[in-house]
């Protein structure tokens, strides 16, 4: 497995209101950024809360890090374990279950595109798979 480099950074997090950079900005929010995990949490006590949607828009919170770019290495190791997919009843017979799946036929009425967004496949990259409506597989890879 390839190492990876863990940035000392926090990713600014965006959200359409802001909020989320004012929440973990601010001293007694308990908001934070967790570097091992690279998440927002907020931590309650004796629970911890992924903040995946902002509190105060409902937006989805999204990373800005610099742009993915991948070793050799590790398109290769990406190339040899998305080969077997051809078709979307490839995906979670090959890859298991994904950690986020949308069907946007749910949630906008567009028929037949889907994703599914695989946070842990690799340690250095976040794999999703689109389907459009005819069943044509695209595979983005965006920065964790």
């Amino acid at each position: 497995m390839f190492g990876l480099k863990r940035s000392k950074e926090r990713p600014t997090c965006r959200c359409y209101c802001g909020g989320i950079e004012r929440l973990v900005r601010a001293r007694r929010s308990p908001l934070v950024y967790d570097y091992a995990h690279r998440m927002y949490k907020i931590d309650g006590g004796d629970r911890t809360f992924m903040i995946r949607f902002c509190p105060m828009c409902g937006s989805e919170v999204r990373y800005f890090w610099t742009p993915l770019e991948l070793s050799d290495e590790q398109r290769a190791e990406l190339s040899h374990l998305l080969a077997p997919i051809n078709s979307s009843s490839d995906i979670e017979r090959e890859l298991g279950p994904p950690d986020e799946f949308i069907n946007w036929h749910d949630t906008l009425e567009v028929p037949d595109m889907k994703v599914w967004k695989y946070f842990r496949l690799v340690p250095y990259a976040v794999v999703s798979i689109n389907e459009d409506n005819q069943g044509m597989l695209s595979f983005t890879y965006s920065s964790i």
